[in-house]
């Protein structure tokens, strides 16, 4: 990998579908906040030079605190107001990527199972051929339902994966 990586992170999504008064990305796993996990990967990869991260305006403040200065993560560099939809933040967070930014990797921070490997990997892919996802091969059975919630036939799966952006 020659070119260095800028991560962006939306994390100013609010949870409702989880029914949840905290925002998911503060929900924890194993003792830290979902959004903890995704930035300690992104940190540890020699690929990322900078983190920038949105978040609601409202929780910009304990982000900085409880989350980035209080875990020692160096590399988010920038913590930018959220949108109020995912493209919105990640639009955000771009605007504030340096102007000679080569590689751009967007991650979701309630996505807290990201890997060294997965980063490097899609990195590369990206460097190679302009862009790259991560992505996980259909194994659900898929069906399409009609207006009357009455299913109307089986989807064939082959070919189809879901992104793990």
């Amino acid at each position: 990998m020659d070119k260095r990586a800028v991560a962006l992170v939306p994390a100013a999504g609010r949870g409702h579908r989880m029914g949840s008064s905290v925002p998911k990305q503060f929900l924890e796993l194993g003792g830290l906040p979902l959004l903890v996990h995704s930035l300690r990967v992104l940190e540890a990869s020699p690929s990322i030079v900078e983190i920038i991260l949105a978040v609601p305006v409202a929780d910009r403040e304990y982000c900085l605190n409880k989350v980035i200065h209080h875990h020692g993560l160096e590399k988010v560099t920038k913590v930018v107001p959220g949108g109020s939809q995912r493209q919105d933040s990640v639009r955000h967070a771009l605007a504030a990527a340096p102007e000679k930014t080569e590689l751009v990797l967007v991650h979701d921070a309630v996505r807290p199972f990201l890997t060294p490997e997965m980063v490097e990997n899609v990195l590369r892919r990206a460097e190679e051929v302009g862009a790259a996802l991560i992505a996980i091969q259909m194994r659900d059975t898929v069906k399409r339902v009609g207006p009357d919630q009455l299913v109307k036939e089986t989807v064939d799966r082959q070919g189809l994966w879901l992104a793990q952006t």
